[in-house]
């Protein structure tokens, strides 16, 4: 084994080991939003429940099958230990470190280098990317298996092209059929993330630059077919959504506000990529402050000059410097779906997994060319790599705690609710009930239009016996007047499924429907969407309180709303599981004449057997009425 050969073997091994102690991390946010699915058909125990766990993804339009299917390496049902998957996601990252790796030595073969200053740049990009701090939150965050797996195909799908590059400079026949494979990844990689769709853009970053060196090039109409058309069509698309503005309706920004925003975060991002010491935002920046103009913030049109300029003299300057240029158009056009007009959410770490990749490439190029001509080169990339493998370490030390988590978070993030919300949560379960009061009141007397912190108070006063009169009161003029937060949607569920009890008496059925009234009242409510989940949630709560007629007049319209099979099979279980069986059965009639949208062969595939689990379902409700009814 070469000298590089046994240095990665290293790398791999110290990687492992300075992510360990994260492994033990618990389940954060999104993963409680993906992960139950295990759960929904009784477990993943037969080619039915596979096949609906697989085709109702909820985390984009693909519904993301492949990366649902590699949660099974894991556990086929839920609660799970999240250790197994952490320790998957970590198998992952270990893999995509080597794919590149050999992608990187694969194109610098093909420059002309020799096996060891290959080897050595190779190596180099490898470290800093395996050991990177700000690749953590994608790492030991469960549900980034998603980025992770969609970033494997890319890689894989690069390494491929590579090979067929190589031998069509070769001029052998087969080249076409190894590009055309390579390209062939964009449907595997899509299917685990949308963004993985860019994977011709980022061959045509590849082409132009450092694979532009050799004397044979694809033919134009293979180009046209496989790398420009696939880009066209996505610059086509995310031309559309920003025309149309679909989806920002339930966003607190325009698109333009969006796009303005976003050159603002792109060099947020290269600020820590190239400053891999500095405190990161983590998990939690919905707070990231908006562009609302090129000069409000006035760092907007720097940062917006700035992209452009750099675009600019990548593209001018590829064949002077081609490894500076892939290292920007790969960046830029990795951020292509999700930091443009695409309706996210502004700022997340892990955007990052694979743009990222390639922008130490001239760094790692210029210190191999020149270790011998200055010798503490090879020392200071040395001590970068170990000081970020330190970093990272330290990093993964917090992430392995919960409360610890939460809290340093909260510390980094003064002004992210989400933040504050989670550290109160965490002081909780410790028992530091008033200390988990006390964030929360600092955090809405920070940000009081915030409807999430209002909720998360609410319950918190309730169960620590201190909720006074006068603050309900003051959250729900709050609630009738702040815009309409659907963020907020599965905490006001759960208040609606729990409270009141026990432990929490201050909010009864009656302050709970006065919740939702104000809601009902605010102009941000106004929408189907919103009033369907109001109703929705007024019929739970009325399924709970036994009053039968109320609950099924209220399910009636929340369906009215959304005609939906499956959330009516859902509203007929809620009816039936409070023992309200002719209310159930009154429904599940109603449910029988909705249209069935499985009308299509994906859609089939995708759905329930409805008129079959009609059937199934009236016969339980019919056994448990006689049952209930018998003397």
């Amino acid at each position: 084994m070469t000298k590089t050969g046994v240095l990665f073997f290293l790398l791999l091994t110290l990687t492992l080991v300075v992510y360990w102690f994260g492994l033990k991390g618990p389940f954060l946010f999104d993963d409680f939003a993906n992960l139950p699915a295990l759960a929904d058909f009784g477990g993943i125990r037969d080619f039915q429940s596979l096949r609906l766990f697989l085709l109702n993804g909820i985390a984009g339009p693909t519904g993301r099958p492949l990366s649902l299917l590699s949660f099974l390496i894991d556990d086929n049902a839920w609660p799970s230990d999240p250790w197994h998957f952490k320790y998957t996601n970590l198998m992952f990252h270990l893999l995509n470190g080597c794919l590149l790796s050999w992608l990187t030595f694969r194109i610098f073969k093909f420059r002309g280098r020799s096996d060891a200053a290959a080897g050595w740049i190779a190596l180099f990009i490898g470290s800093f990317w395996l050991l990177h701090p700000l690749n953590v939150s994608t790492v030991l965050y469960v549900v980034q298996r998603m980025a992770m797996l969609s970033t494997l195909f890319v890689l894989t799908g690069l390494l491929v092209y590579v090979r067929g590059r190589t031998l069509l400079a070769e001029a052998r026949p087969s080249a076409y059929l190894w590009m055309t494979a390579g390209i062939g990844f964009t449907v595997l990689a899509t299917l685990s993330k949308e963004n993985g769709a860019l994977l011709p853009v980022l061959a045509l970053a590849l082409e132009y630059t450092v694979l532009s060196s050799a004397d044979k090039r694809p033919n134009t109409m293979w180009q046209s077919i496989l790398l420009w058309l696939p880009t066209g069509a996505i610059t086509v698309y995310l031309f559309w959504e920003g025309i149309t503005g679909r989806g920002f309706g339930g966003r607190s920004f325009t698109v333009s506000e969006r796009l303005l925003t976003e050159c603002r975060v792109l060099l947020d991002y290269l600020f820590h990529w190239f400053m891999p010491f500095a405190p990161t935002r983590g998990l939690f920046a919905e707070d990231y402050p908006i562009s609302t103009g090129l000069f409000s913030p006035p760092t907007t049109l720097l940062a917006l000059t700035t992209l452009a300029a750099a675009f600019i003299g990548a593209v001018w300057k590829r064949d002077a410097h081609p490894t500076v240029a892939l290292g920007i158009l790969f960046f830029l056009g990795g951020h292509l779906i999700e930091s443009t007009s695409v309706p996210l959410e502004i700022y997340f770490e892990h955007r990052n997994y694979l743009p990222a990749m390639f922008l130490f490439l001239p760094i790692a190029e210029y210190g191999v060319e020149n270790a011998r001509k200055v010798r503490l080169l090879p020392v200071f990339l040395g001590v970068l790599v170990l000081g970020m493998a330190f970093t990272t370490h330290r990093l993964v030390r917090i992430w392995s705690d919960e409360a610890r988590l939460a809290l340093y978070r909260a510390e980094q993030n003064p002004f992210s609710g989400r933040a504050q919300g989670a550290a109160a949560s965490a002081l909780d379960r410790l028992g530091y009930s008033q200390a988990a009061l006390n964030i929360l009141t600092r955090a809405i007397e920070r940000q009081p239009t915030d409807i999430h912190l209002h909720l998360h108070y609410l319950v918190q006063a309730c169960y620590s016996a201190s909720l006074h009169p006068e603050d309900f009161e003051r959250a729900l003029e709050k609630f009738r007047r702040t815009k309409f937060n659907f963020r907020s949607y599965p905490l006001f569920e759960s208040m609606m499924e729990t409270l009141p009890n026990g432990d929490c008496t201050e909010l009864g059925f009656e302050q709970l429907h006065a919740l939702l009234d104000a809601f009902e009242r605010n102009p941000g409510a106004s929408d189907s969407g919103a009033r369907r989940q109001i109703h929705h949630l007024r019929g739970l709560l009325y399924a709970r309180q036994k009053a039968g007629d109320s609950a099924f007049k209220e399910f009636r319209e929340s369906l009215r709303l959304r005609p939906d099979i499956s959330a009516g099979l859902l509203e007929v279980s809620i009816l039936a599981t409070h023992g309200l069986y002719a209310e159930a059965l009154q429904l599940l009639d109603s449910v029988r004449t909705l249209p069935n949208s499985g009308n299509n062969l994906y859609k089939r595939w995708a759905t329930l057997d409805y008129p079959a689990e009609i059937e199934r379902l009236q016969r339980v409700i019919e056994e448990d009425m006689r049952h209930f009814q018998a003397p």
